[in-house]
This record gives structure tokens, C-alpha cells and sequence, in this order.
């Protein structure tokens, strides 16, 4: 948990893994009072604890896959706790890769299917807005949809979203952007004098999204941007707004970290860093004013499936959600995944932009980044405990 450049979490799907794992669970907790006291630290051991009574069937799995010796542990510490809800197509799709794990035996392999099964006849609960108020304050959804409604109803000029079929590959946009997209994160950041992030970029299959960066302050090896195949056949609009969220948003901000910048910093700070990275893609110089109001009209639109109490209600709303980006079946797929075994997680980066948009109402970027030097990172911005 501690490394030269300062105390981490390094599990940045640590809320969905504490469930399961008590080890890591007791570890986060010691983080989280060194972080910041054990005053200091009460939201964020709140946070903690309401987490650790959700079971995600999915998380649960990947890290069985990954880690199968510790497969029983794992699902023993499920016996007495209730499941996430697990839509049956969703729950097909996680049994068929289950399946073909070779690591796994054929006891553990029962017993996870035997969680499978229960996940998909558990009731349906919507955690999503509980658990991001916890991070953000109480009210504060009302507020950001409230906030970004009244924002997209202004009237936009009408500037053009470039068709992709007449453009350039994402890696030539890649090369046409990078410089400008890194000047401009890194003056957000107020970080001018820090070098630039250096980057490995791959085309990958497996990623489910448009691009993923991975710095090295997680992996342990040298940053990685990987491309996947749905940025591949994406609007110029989408590649150029995905290049910023994860060059301006992310490998700067993940550089600054890497110089000791934060006293603390916790990788599952998704309202703090992936709300950040959205920010930076709503405010950025290359977007268009109308593809900026499409991002927030789909921001108000994925906020509200915190309020949502049906299945059948939430996998419609998802599947035209990821329709509107032009998403394939497998992201349509991720995305009810996301939902209903990572609750809050998708919508934590339009819930942590909302956050940035009003702060920066009363400070700068760079002002603000300035008042975190030294201070610990976490998930909870706005405690309510």
C-alpha cells in the first residue's frame, strides 16, 4: 500500500471487491485512517462499510478467474450476505466465461454457478443513488441533473458532428491531437513544469469501451492507452472527445500524481478521477458546442437510472443510452453490467463532472489542483458524515 511516491490504493475496484474479500477490506480501512485520521476518515469508512454488504457476482468472478486459490475464501464469505441483482442475459454471458477458465475446479466452478443462479433471482434493488450521495453529499443528484438540464436547454450554434466515415483512423487523430490535448490537461492542472506522460499504445479487442488508460502507479509496468474496437468505428467527435478524457483527464493527472504530489491517493476515486477526466472532455477546446450538449443531454439521461426501481425500465434506458454513442452489443452488454453489478460506477464520471462544472464556478482548475497539493485523494468529496 506504500511506495515511493506516497500512500495508495492500488485497487481501483476496491468498493466492489470488499464484499468478498475481507483482507483486502481491513486493508482499505488501515489506508483510509493513515490517509486521513481516524476523524478525518469517517465518511470515507462509512462509505466502506456500506459497500462491504454488496455482493458482486460478476467482480467476484473475475477475481476467482485471476486468482483461483483464493476462490473458495471468497465464496465462503457470501454464504450469509444477498447478491447483487444479475439480469439472466447477463448472467449467460458470465457463465459462459466461467466456463471456459481452465484455473478453476470443478467444486469451485460449481459453487460460482450456484451464486450465478441466486444472482439472477435477486431482487432488483437500485443502489446507485445511495451510494453516490455517500460520496458527493446528500441532494446532490437533484442538483446535478438540475444543473445540467438548465445548461443543455441554451441554445447551441449549429456546428457540424463530422461523420467518422470521412475521417482519419483513430491513431492518426491520435498523433494530430496528443500534443495539444496534453497542453491543455496539463494547464488545467496548473501542471506545466512536469513532464510529459509517456505512453504505450495498443489496440486491443478485449476492451469493452472506447479506450482505457492504465498508468503505471496501478500496473506496476510502463503507462499503457489502449484503443478498443468501438473508438475503432466511432464519430470523429467521439475519438477526439475520448482522446481528451483519457490523454487531458488522465495521463496528465496520473504524472502529477506520480511526482508526490498527493499526500494519498485511493485508484477507486471514481467520482474524483474519472469525474475529473469527464470534466476535461465537456470543457475541451476541440469539442463542439453541440457535441458538448449531446454529452450532458446523455449525462441527465444516465443520472437518472438512479432513480429507476424496475429491471425491465433500466435494461431499456441502457440499451438507448448506449445506442446514442453509437455502441456496439457487447458495450450495450457491459453497460447493464455495469449497472447492476457496479452500482454507481458509470454514473459516478457524469456525477463527478457535475461536481467539477459547479465547483469551478467559485475556483479555477488550476487553483483548485493547487489547494490538493499535499492532501489525500479519496472517493468522498463532499463529506456528509
Amino acid at each position: 500500500m506504500t511506495d515511493s511516491y506516497g500512500s495508495q490504493i492500488q485497487e481501483w475496484d476496491w468498493h466492489y471487491r470488499v464484499g468478498f474479500d475481507q483482507e483486502l477490506a481491513e486493508r482499505v480501512h488501515r489506508a483510509l485512517i493513515k490517509a486521513k485520521g481516524d476523524e478525518g476518515s469517517a465518511a470515507e469508512r462509512h462509505e466502506l462499510g456500506f459497500y462491504k454488504k454488496l455482493i458482486s457476482v460478476d467482480c467476484l468472478i473475475n477475481q476467482c478467474i485471476s486468482k483461483p486459490v483464493k476462490a473458495e475464501q471468497f465464496l465462503e464469505c457470501c454464504t450469509q450476505k444477498s447478491v447483487l441483482h444479475l439480469p439472466l442475459e447477463c448472467a449467460e454471458k458470465i457463465s459462459n466465461r466461467l466456463r471456459q477458465c481452465q484455473s478453476i475446479s470443478q467444486h469451485q466452478l460449481k459453487g460460482l454457478q450456484e451464486l450465478i443462479a441466486r444472482a439472477s433471482k435477486a431482487e432488483f434493488v437500485n443502489y446507485s443513488k445511495h451510494l453516490l450521495e455517500l460520496a458527493l453529499g446528500n441532494g446532490f443528484l437533484s442538483t446535478a441533473k438540475s444543473h445540467l438540464t438548465e445548461w443543455r436547454d441554451v441554445k447551441q450554434p449549429n456546428y457540424p458532428i463530422w461523420p467518422r466515415e470521412s475521417l482519419e483512423s483513430p491513431d492518426l487523430i491520435l498523433e494530430k491531437y496528443s500534443k495539444s490535448a496534453l497542453a491543455y490537461g496539463k494547464r488545467l492542472l496548473g501542471s506545466e513544469e512536469v513532464e510529459d506522460p509517456i505512453w504505450k499504445l495498443r489496440f486491443c479487442d478485449e476492451v469493452s469501451c472506447f479506450a482505457e488508460y492504465w498508468p503505471s502507479l496501478i500496473t506496476g509496468v510502463e503507462d499503457e492507452l489502449l484503443i478498443g474496437e468501438a473508438l475503432v468505428n466511432a464519430d470523429r467527435a467521439d475519438v477526439i472527445g475520448t482522446l481528451i478524457h483519457e490523454i487531458a483527464g488522465h495521463a496528465c493527472f496520473y504524472k502529477l500524481a506520480s511526482t508526490g504530489y498527493f499526500a494519498f491517493l485511493d485508484h477507486g476515486a471514481t467520482c474524483m478521477i474519472e469525474g475529473w477526466a469527464t470534466w476535461c472532455e465537456w470543457k475541451s477546446p476541440f469539442s463542439t458546442p453541440e457535441y458538448t450538449s449531446k454529452l450532458r443531454q446523455l449525462a441527465v439521461r444516465n443520472l437518472g437510472l438512479s432513480e429507476l426501481g424496475s429491471p425491465f425500465e433500466a435494461n431499456a434506458e441502457i440499451k438507448s443510452l448506449m445506442a446514442e454513442i453509437g455502441g456496439s452489443p457487447n458495450l450495450a452488454e457491459q453497460g447493464m453490467i455495469n449497472f447492476y453489478q457496479y452500482p454507481g460506477y458509470s454514473m459516478s464520471y457524469f456525477a463527478g463532472a457535475a461536481w467539477f462544472d459547479l465547483k469551478f464556478q467559485e475556483i479555477p482548475p488550476d487553483s483548485y489542483w493547487k489547494s490538493r497539493e499535499g492532501t489525500a485523494i479519496t472517493n468522498v468529496l463532499e463529506p456528509t458524515v
